[in-house]
């Protein structure tokens, strides 16, 4: 297992601050946990650990990769696109050099399909009567007082 890269996204220190070497030999430690695990043909519990790192902040490639393909090949596509959108987030403004990353995000919520798809916002709705409405008694009134100014007049 000591063959397997540990490559950290380039800019996520930045972001997430200085790594101690504590944390990174732990993550190393349980990236390996994670891959014996998926040679054992455990991947839920791959997953799960994987999980773990990634709630921790967890900024190696590899746990996001790992993870991504366990839901790819378990047909969770929802959860890839959730993994792959938390790590497009980690790499920021360096993404362009992630462009494997944002086409497999890309497959992945066609697959998924609308459930995966990014939100769209929607025009927020008028809270007071509808226009129309306000119109109309406008002009009821104007002809109320046009009839009355008539028959009074």
């Amino acid at each position: 297992m000591a063959d397997r890269p540990y490559l950290a996204f380039p800019n996520a220190r930045a972001k997430t601050g200085r790594m101690g070497m504590k944390k990174t030999k732990r993550w190393q430690e349980r990236i390996e946990q994670g891959l014996r695990l998926e040679e054992e043909h455990r991947t839920e519990e791959a997953a799960e650990v994987y999980e773990a790192m990634l709630a921790e902040g967890c900024d190696t490639s590899l746990a996001y990769e790992r993870l991504a393909l366990i839901y790819r090949q378990g047909g969770n596509f929802a959860g890839e696109v959730r993994v792959l959108e938390a790590a497009l987030r980690l790499v920021g403004d360096e993404a362009g050099r992630f462009a494997p990353y944002e086409r497999r995000l890309e497959q992945a919520r066609r697959l998924a399909g609308p459930a995966a798809a990014p939100p769209v916002e929607k025009a927020p709705t008028p809270s007071g009567p509808p226009i129309g409405w306000i119109v109309g008694v406008a002009v009821f009134l104007a002809l109320l007082v046009i009839l009355l100014v008539y028959l009074l007049g």
